[in-house]
């Protein structure tokens, strides 16, 4: 295969309404940290999902000794939905292990709180699931956030917890907190270089359940997709591209293996906008751990069209809706065939006001760890003065 080729022509429509969302891309990125129910749509746009999206089972437990029993007296975490889902917020804090630690679960941790009426009306279901429960009616004042519906004023009661125990064998820890997020005791999100600011927005996707070894608390647990729009103030003076930040992670604890099989495979989706006189059109993926590909679990993943494009390319061009109108999608390295699959969907051209817009869908099988970031060229790249 060539090093760049052009693909054959996209199909489009040529709708003249661009979805408003997906204009405030082009806000200046101090506004996005500032508008934070802006950010939250945005990030909302992301889709997401696993093979096993179902749960088999509505309760999982501990896998040490003496669970079984501890079980029986509540002691478990109880599915909220049977179906795993997407959940989008913003952090209010972070929850990193310790260097060394007394237990096997080593837990990176989130929690979320909502500025968006879907996900605000996703948390509250989960705190009435939670009413529901004796562990809750024996500790909890039902007449107080989070048990009574919130305002702009009481939001922040409305947490989502969100715990993941990533894979750390090897090196793999330190390659998640280079190239993911923070996970050593002490670290912060100020000071890493995916964030830069102490409140991000993250989408999470993985099992909606209530943790009733404490007070059946709402959680994602595990999550396995994450991803978030990279918003570093360091970068405010330089803004020619939108990234998104992104991990595929096996939850490795055990503690929900009916919810999380051996193998992780999905489909993750980006939207992208580009200004039709953008003569730079550009997406780079840029694949940053990529061990431990399962290409067989690819043909679990319903969906994938025929014509989507293997990992093992540099450089592509896309004609979207007529030939010469281009979008090259580059990656920072090229992988192998079987490492997983990209292709493009839901391409408007809208010529009256000036957009192209769509998505770029990346579907992965891993063993265990998968991160990356997705970027697309913002505006058009000024040329130098010629001589």
């Amino acid at each position: 295969m060539p090093a760049a080729y052009t693909q054959t022509l996209l199909p489009a429509t040529f709708i003249d309404n661009t979805n408003s969302t997906f204009l405030s891309f082009y806000l200046p990125a101090n506004d996005l940290r500032e508008k934070i129910a802006i950010t939250e749509e945005l990030t909302d746009l992301v889709k997401c999902f696993s093979v096993d999206s179902i749960l088999k089972k509505r309760i999982q437990r501990h896998r040490v000794i003496g669970s079984r029993i501890i079980n029986l007296f509540g002691w478990n975490w109880r599915s909220v939905n049977m179906k795993k889902i997407k959940v989008v917020g913003t952090v209010r804090k972070i929850g990193n292990v310790a260097e060394e630690s007394h237990f096997k679960e080593l837990d990176v941790n989130y929690d979320l709180i909502p500025h968006t009426q879907k996900y605000i009306d996703i948390h509250w279901s989960a705190y009435q699931a939670q009413m529901k429960t004796k562990k809750a009616a024996r500790q909890k004042d039902f007449t107080k956030p989070p048990f009574v519906y919130p305002t702009p004023e009481t939001i922040d009661n409305y947490r989502i917890h969100c715990e993941c125990t990533p894979y750390f064998k090897d090196d793999y820890r330190e390659q998640i907190n280079t190239h993911l997020y923070p996970v050593y005791s002490g670290n912060n999100l100020l000071a890493h270089k995916n964030f830069m600011h102490e409140h991000p927005t993250m989408g999470m996707y993985g099992a909606l359940v209530l943790d009733c070894n404490h007070s059946c608390h709402p959680e994602i647990h595990p999550y396995e997709w994450l991803f978030w729009l990279d918003l570093n103030p360091e970068k405010d003076n330089v803004q020619d591209k939108i990234s998104w930040v992104f991990g595929y992670l096996r939850d490795v604890s055990k503690r929900q293996r009916n919810w999380v099989k051996k193998m992780r495979s999905g489909v993750i989706s980006f939207p992208f906008i580009f200004k039709t006189d953008n003569k730079n059109k550009e997406i780079l993926i840029e694949h940053t751990i990529t061990q431990e590909w399962r290409p067989d679990g690819l043909s679990r993943i319903k969906g994938i069209p025929d014509e989507a494009i293997p990992f093992d390319f540099e450089t592509i061009v896309f004609d979207v809706g007529r030939p010469g109108n281009g979008i090259t999608v580059k990656t920072n390295q090229k992988l192998p065939a079987e490492a997983g699959k990209l292709w493009l969907s839901s391409l408007n051209v809208d010529e009256k006001n000036g957009y192209v817009t769509g998505y770029i869908n990346l579907a992965l099988s891993i063993e265990n760890v998968y991160t990356g970031r997705v970027s697309m060229s913002k505006i058009q790249l000024s040329l130098p003065n010629p001589k």
